[in-house]
C-alpha cells in the first residue's frame, strides 16, 4: 500500500508504523516479515477520531454549546467567527450547512490546535480527545502487524498537516506514544512521497539482486 512509502520516507526500509492526520486520518503498519495492517481511514461518516473533520466538528459543537449556555465559554467562538468573517456565532449554522464538501469544515481544525496551544481549556480537552483517538488507531495497526509483540524497536512516522512538529496535537500524540508504545521511535518524514516511492523501488530492486 502507498502508506508504507512514508515509512521509507522516514529512513527505514519498509518496516514500522505510519500515522497520518490531515482532513482524514489513517494508520498503517508493516513488520519485517511483511505482515501489514491498517486502522481508521474510513472517512468522515465513520467518525475517524483525530481527523481534521472530526476536530472541526468538535470545534463547531463547542462553539454552539458556548453560544446557548450548554457549555463553557471558549476562545474558539471568536476564533471561528473571525476566520470565517462572520459577524456573530448565530451566522455559523447557516455557513456550516451551506458547505458541500468535507474540506471546508475540516479547515477549521487548526483553529482548535492554536487555541489549545494558547491555553484555552475547551480546546485543550478537544485536542486531548483527538490525540487519544489517533493513538488508538496507531496502536491497533501496530498490534495487528505484530510490531507491539515483537520485542524490537520500530519507527512510528507522524505525517499530515495536523501532525507538524510545532502543533499541540502532535505534542499530545508524541507524549502518548512514549507512554503507550515505548518500543516506538517517533520520526518525521525526511523526504516527500515521490522520493519515498523511488526509495521503495530501489529497495525492491536490491532485494532481487543483480
Amino acid at each position: 500500500m502507498g502508506q508504507v512509502l512514508w515509512v521509507c520516507a522516514g529512513g527505514w526500509k519498509c518496516c514500522g508504523c505510519v500515522l497520518v492526520a490531515g482532513t482524514g486520518t489513517i494508520a498503517f503498519a508493516r513488520s519485517r516479515s511483511g505482515k501489514s495492517a491498517r486502522s481508521a481511514g474510513w472517512g468522515p461518516l465513520f467518525l475517524d477520531a483525530g481527523s481534521g473533520y472530526d476536530i472541526a466538528q468538535r470545534t463547531l459543537a463547542a462553539v454552539a454549546r458556548a453560544a446557548d449556555g450548554r457549555g463553557p465559554a471558549t476562545a474558539l467562538s471568536g476564533a471561528v467567527a473571525r476566520h470565517l468573517g462572520l459577524g456573530d456565532t448565530a451566522a455559523l449554522m447557516g455557513w456550516a450547512y451551506g458547505q458541500e464538501g468535507w474540506a471546508a469544515i475540516a479547515a477549521l481544525a487548526p483553529l482548535a490546535l492554536e487555541a489549545a496551544g494558547a491555553g484555552d481549556a475547551v480546546a485543550r480537552k478537544l485536542v486531548a480527545e483527538a490525540a487519544a483517538g489517533l493513538l488508538t488507531s496507531a496502536s491497533a495497526a501496530a498490534k495487528a502487524a505484530g510490531l507491539l509483540d515483537s520485542g524490537e524497536p520500530f519507527p512510528l512516522v507522524l505525517s499530515g498537516s495536523l501532525l507538524s512538529r510545532e502543533s499541540s496535537l502532535c505534542a499530545a500524540v508524541v507524549e502518548g506514544i512514549h507512554k503507550q508504545m515505548p518500543l516506538a521511535s517517533v520520526i518525521f518524514p525526511s523526504v516527500d512521497a515521490a522520493i519515498g516511492a523511488a526509495l521503495l523501488a530501489i529497495a525492491n530492486r536490491d532485494d532481487l539482486g543483480p
